[in-house]
């Protein structure tokens, strides 16, 4: 997979600068006949290419990697653990030849997601939110705020998404992709590494600590640390009214993890009491979206526990966004991870604004991590 920007058939390089310092948009190198307007996909991307980005704990933490394919079905390659070591061979004897780390490789069709927002000429005509008679704006300016906060609102929807895939990546290794007018698809990445549990944490004879120093040892066994648990909030609540654990931590508890996030700390994250037995981060995740009947869903299932090494870098790969572009009515392709596109329908007076995106997680090795499951009945 090549992580550089794709070069179209028209010489211009669509790139962006992220999060692995890759070249910005240049102006010079830009096709001459492209209009430069206020609002054209190439000036729009330059106002996404300087956004704030919007915090996610899943997908910021374990994929913190970006890389973009010129294509549509993106090759996923990952491994599957191993800790064999090199043999010993006498003077004399030949070469041992060894067997190399195994890997499972599938092929994915980037989905597509694409939010969109109209401006009407209802919305461009009347007094906007927080205008008074003494900083009353022109129908253009209220459409450019309209742009802009829309913009700031989509992507904050595109990060939720990604969050959904990246969270049901790593804790069932399935991410369900649901179609309005089509049959759902499910991307299957054939995760197995999961532990359900034969006491429920809130049976008095269970042994959480027990429970979470085993799941460590397991992946100690595959070469990772399990340096990091994400706690579900019930499964939090089990493991701290467990009398075991209660009579275990009575007399002493270790401070506050000093867990960094990679950003600012995202919205539903609290850093618990880290373990010395096993040692061990806490964090616990209650972050929740609203799924597409309308009900409230967690990213992190009920009764889960995700024990991991925050050093265990995935990635996530953007599959390139093909559109046709109203300035010259031609196909243009970007290899972006948000690619805005502005249309004009001159006989309706709106506006439509889209912001597209294909996002595809990819793990770099499926033993990296393990799930506890059955923490609460």
């Amino acid at each position: 997979m090549a992580d550089e920007p794709a070069t179209n058939d028209r010489g211009t390089r669509e790139g962006f600068e992220g999060r692995e310092g890759r070249e910005s948009v240049e102006p010079q190198n830009l096709p001459s006949n492209l209009d430069l307007g206020v609002f054209t996909t190439i000036a729009l991307i330059e106002g996404l290419r300087h956004r704030y980005a919007v915090p996610s704990f899943i997908r910021d933490t374990f994929f913190g990697s970006r890389s973009y394919e010129a294509a549509d079905v993106i090759g996923v390659e990952s491994f599957r653990g191993g800790r064999g070591l090199a043999p010993f061979v006498l003077p004399l004897e030949d070469q041992v030849v060894g067997r190399r780390a195994p890997f499972q490789r599938s092929y994915i069709e980037a989905p597509i997601i694409a939010p969109a927002r109209v401006i009407t000429l209802r919305e461009a005509g009347a007094v906007g939110w927080g205008e008074t008679v003494y900083n009353y704006k022109t129908p253009e300016e209220r459409v450019a705020d309209l742009i802009a906060q829309d913009s700031i609102d989509m992507d904050d929807e595109i990060s939720r998404t990604e969050e959904y895939m990246c969270a049901n990546c790593m804790f069932g290794g399935k991410i369900p992709i649901h179609y309005r007018t089509k049959t759902d698809v499910l991307l299957d990445y054939g995760f197995t590494n999961v532990t359900t549990l034969a006491k429920p944490w809130t049976d008095p004879t269970a042994l959480p600590l027990d429970d979470l120093a085993a799941a460590q040892s397991g992946l100690n066994a595959n070469g990772y640390a399990g340096s990091l648990a994400v706690y579900a909030p019930d499964a939090w609540k089990a493991l701290w009214s467990n009398p075991q654990v209660q009579n275990q931590f009575k007399n002493f508890l270790s401070p506050i993890t000093s867990y960094k996030f990679p950003e600012a700390t995202p919205a539903g994250v609290a850093v618990v009491p880290s373990f010395t037995y096993p040692t061990i981060d806490n964090v616990v995740y209650s972050g929740t979206y609203v799924d597409k009947v309308g009900a409230v869903a967690s990213y992190v299932p009920k009764g889960c526990v995700l024990v991991c090494s925050p050093d265990v870098k995935n990635r996530i790969v953007y599959a390139q966004v093909t559109q046709i572009e109203q300035s010259d009515n031609r196909f243009h392709s970007y290899v972006l991870d948000r690619v805005p596109k502005l249309e004009c329908n001159v006989n309706k007076n709106i506006h439509m604004l889209t912001i597209t995106s294909r996002p595809v997680p990819v793990p770099v090795d499926l033993m990296a991590w393990t799930v506890i499951k059955g923490t609460t009945p």
